[in-house]
């Protein structure tokens, strides 16, 4: 059924008097600690993560990935402009990780210089209102650990944890925020996903693992 004018005309009066009562009504407000930032992952950020586990699985023949990371964004020396650039939008926290790989590169060696620089990061977004959120693991793991069985066996969450403490005794004054995993439900799916996966990338996933052992 058609609208006659009579219609119309009431129908764009309501219009009218809904946009005016929507323009009076005050600007919205975030509410108090409310946070609004980005987050990163340091092995797909930092570069050059050479005692990970995923830089051996990127750089060996045959590889299921479509490129290395290499140097990716050079946040480990960029970091400073990294953060004046989330300051400058306005954001109020940043998410990054602190790599396991590069903090113990060889299992119960850690690096100083690694904490070092962590807490240099955190000083930074401190110094411009950021608040650091820190993962203690995003994905990766030190090469060492996946060699000797990763999380599957009997003492890995118990070296995660030694690593979660080290970090944490030199950090964690500064922390404001911490995830122990980024999306822990990742870690079930691996090994559920290769299930749904073509025949051609589970047998390059199978080969690339060949290759790394």
């Amino acid at each position: 059924m058609g609208l006659n004018r009579r219609q119309l005309v009431a129908g764009a009066g309501l219009l009218a008097a809904s946009a005016a009562v929507q323009g009076a009504r005050p600007a919205r407000t975030k509410p108090r600690g409310f946070l609004w930032g980005t987050a990163i992952s340091a092995h797909q950020s930092e570069g050059n993560n050479t005692a990970s586990d995923s830089w051996l699985l990127e750089t060996v023949t045959p590889t299921a990935f479509t490129d290395p990371s290499g140097d990716a964004c050079d946040s480990y020396a960029r970091y400073e402009q990294d953060l004046d650039i989330a300051a400058g939008l306005g954001l109020n926290c940043y998410r990054f990780g602190i790599e396991w790989a590069r903090i113990e590169p060889a299992e119960a060696m850690f690096s100083e210089a690694a904490l070092d620089h962590y807490v240099r990061v955190l000083e930074a977004c401190h110094a411009r209102g950021l608040l650091p959120i820190v993962t203690y693991n995003h994905f990766t793991v030190p090469l060492w650990f996946a060699m000797r069985g990763g999380f599957e066996v009997a003492d890995g969450a118990d070296l995660f944890a030694r690593f979660c403490e080290r970090a944490t005794a030199r950090l964690g004054d500064l922390i404001g925020m911490a995830s122990t995993f980024n999306e822990a439900n990742i870690l079930g799916l691996r090994k559920v996903l290769p299930r749904f996966a073509s025949d051609a990338a589970a047998e390059r996933a199978r080969a690339m693992v060949a290759a790394a052992a």
